[in-house]
């Protein structure tokens, strides 16, 4: 709603959202609810945790040579239901994007 406001009167975004006005204002002074604070906690140590990097972190080599053709794999096994019962399939290349092994059993 707040985009809106500057061009739209409240009473008649609340009429075409299909909400009361006085709802929506009760809406906008409620403080946040256990959950909205619990998620804001969550986001807050995600990005701590993903902005930290400790001063001796050790560098890793990259060991997939990701510049050669047709590397590194992309997999996902899919399990496919079938008469003989559940099978693995598909692997494929990034680069090619092509199927390079299916089925897995």
């Amino acid at each position: 709603m707040e985009p809106e406001k500057a061009d739209n009167a409240i009473a008649t975004i609340c009429r075409v959202l299909g909400v009361s006005p006085s709802g929506y204002h009760a809406w906008r002074q409620r403080p946040p609810s256990h959950r909205a604070r619990a998620d804001a906690a969550v986001s807050e140590r995600i990005a701590e945790i993903t902005t930290q990097r400790p001063e001796d972190a050790e560098v890793v080599p990259d060991l997939v040579e990701r510049k050669a053709p047709n590397r590194p794999w992309l997999t996902d096994f899919t399990y496919v239901p079938t008469l003989a019962g559940f099978r693995k399939t598909s692997c494929f290349s990034r680069r090619s994007r092509s199927v390079i092994m299916w089925p897995c059993y």
